[in-house]
């Protein structure tokens, strides 16, 4: 039971890591929309792109660690 306890949280949190870094990108679209109408102002449009890549910079680290993660149990011999 300890291990599908586990694996339920870890793809929670995949999935929640995911759903930000997809929200922060959204955000930064719109503050690039809204610097475009002039309504933003270019110090925003940066805080908002930067901390979109950063996210999706994070969540594509988790992916390959992840993988690496599986790689290394299927290499295991039993």
């Amino acid at each position: 039971m300890g291990v599908v306890n586990n694996s339920r949280f870890i793809f929670s949190n995949i999935s929640k890591s995911i759903n930000w870094a997809d929200s922060l990108q959204k955000q930064a679209t719109k503050v690039e929309r809204d610097f475009v109408k002039g309504k933003a102002s270019i110090h925003e449009l940066t805080v908002a792109t930067q901390k979109a890549s950063l996210a999706v910079e994070t969540v594509t680290r988790l992916k390959e660690a992840i993988l690496e993660a599986y790689r290394e149990v299927m290499r295991m011999q039993i």
